[in-house]
């Protein structure tokens, strides 16, 4: 049995690397730690400033259909300070509504819901009070 084990990140399948790089970076704010060319794939690792976990933005190269959302992702959580500013700009920027903010009175949260351009379902949360 392993003593020690965290998580260090985890990835999805994107259909347009560059696309995507730039909407996890320029839309949601977060930044590029790593680029890895492997030929036939190809990863970029996104994360936030001090953050210690990544997502690995992952395209392969002889893939020609869009990727499919598997059954049992659920969502990718985000933490930010303005979830309203935020889901305007995803919204104005390549993501998709799949909820407008809305308070969470009882967990001192607010919350919205949107996809990215593939499709995959983010949540953004703001801590209130």
């Amino acid at each position: 049995m392993t003593k020690s084990i965290s998580i260090s990140g985890f990835g999805i399948n994107v259909t347009d690397l560059d696309r995507s790089v730039e909407f996890y970076t320029q839309v949601l704010g977060l930044e590029e730690k790593t680029k890895i060319d492997l030929g036939e794939l190809h990863e970029v690792l996104v994360g936030g400033v001090d953050d210690r976990h990544t997502i690995l933005l992952v395209h392969h190269s002889d893939r020609t259909e869009p990727p499919v959302v598997g059954t049992g992702f659920e969502k990718i959580v985000f933490l930010t300070e303005g979830v309203d500013a935020l889901y305007e700009r995803v919204t104005a920027n390549g993501g998709s509504s799949v909820k407008e903010p809305w308070d969470l009175g009882s967990m001192g949260i607010r919350v919205a819901l949107v996809h990215d351009p593939d499709g995959y379902l983010l949540e953004l949360i703001e801590r209130r009070g």
